[in-house]
């Protein structure tokens, strides 16, 4: 069983080459931080039924990335705060470091959480006590994702191999072994079908790459896209304006009119994208192309989305 986890073309090519200088910054390390943990109970992350038993956590004021693995959820938000629960409902908040989190994912190669952020700040943890600290740059890292990729060996041992990428502001990303750039574009969302990422941002701007290193830019429409997902063989971007935009190559791209509150985030997840926005907007869809909204029961904006595993 399934449910979402919510917090509230013109084909061109861009050549992809190493950061060289001191105007990103180096990998330097900032120490590690013990999180002291206080149950959350300002209700800014609660939980909202979508249809059936496809349920959701919505979180407000704060709260911007979610992420699952080893059995953990772990939001990450607003002046250093972090957010752990087991099973999505009851959840213990600490903070670490000031700075803003705006991303997180789960390298299952590396059994850790990796949470991006404000000033270039990066965070790794593997029980969301201990986390280690480092800065790469400083702009702000918008958002990560992680493809983990299962492999069986002849005598059926099974392995994980997991690939990390983060996006930035001035087409900067940052795969984990150092530093690349895709166009001029600001990237705000990163995502991944299982051969390839795709990067998100500003002016319409998309990019994918199968190896996190060269990437091909093109454009899907003008808006700027919050939000990307990949799912049933289509791409799915939300944005600005109440904009999204679906394909099923990442080239060629068609719009959706879905009103004109903005989308912050989409997932997809259990044969549906989810998509959630301000003003406490909630849609969900099979396809990409029709969409059925959702009483959040709030009016609060919501900013990202993640999937809720059931028993």
């Amino acid at each position: 069983m399934y449910g979402i986890l919510l917090s509230l073309g013109l084909l061109s090519v861009a050549g992809c080459q190493k950061d060289e200088g001191n105007d990103n910054g180096d990998q330097t390390f900032d120490g590690s931080v013990t999180a002291q943990y206080e149950p959350l109970s300002d209700g800014s992350l609660s939980t909202v039924q979508i249809a059936g038993d496809f349920s959701v956590v919505t979180g407000s004021t704060r709260w911007n990335a979610i992420a699952y693995g080893n059995g953990k959820y772990f939001a990450v938000g607003s002046e250093g705060s972090v957010a752990t629960s087991a099973d999505g409902s009851a959840w213990e908040e600490a903070s670490v470091g000031t700075d803003g989190w705006n991303g997180i994912a789960y390298s299952v190669a590396d059994e850790v959480f990796v949470a991006v952020g404000d000033a270039g700040m990066t965070a790794r943890t593997s029980d969301g006590e201990s986390w280690s600290l480092s800065r790469l740059g400083n702009e702000p890292w918008n958002d990560v994702e992680c493809y983990n990729e299962k492999r069986v060996a002849e005598d059926g041992k099974e392995s994980w191999s997991s690939y990390l990428a983060a996006v930035s502001m001035n087409g900067r990303i940052n795969n984990f072994d150092g530093l690349t750039t895709a166009g001029s574009e600001d990237w705000f969302c990163v995502t991944y079908n299982g051969r390839s990422f795709m990067a998100a941002g500003s002016e319409g701007s998309v990019a994918t790459s199968s190896d996190r290193e060269t990437w091909s830019v093109q454009t899907a429409g003008t808006a700027n896209w919050n939000g990307a997902a990949f799912g049933n063989n289509v791409y799915v971007v939300v944005g600005d304006g109440g904009n999204i935009a679906y394909s099923s190559d990442a080239q060629t791209w068609k719009q959706v009119a879905s009103g004109t509150e903005t989308w912050n985030d989409v997932v997809y997840a259990d044969g549906y994208f989810v998509a959630v926005g301000n003003g406490g907007n909630i849609a969900y869809s099979a396809d990409g192309i029709t969409w059925t909204s959702v009483n959040s029961g709030t009016q609060n904006d919501i900013f990202s989305v993640c999937v809720v595993r059931g028993e």
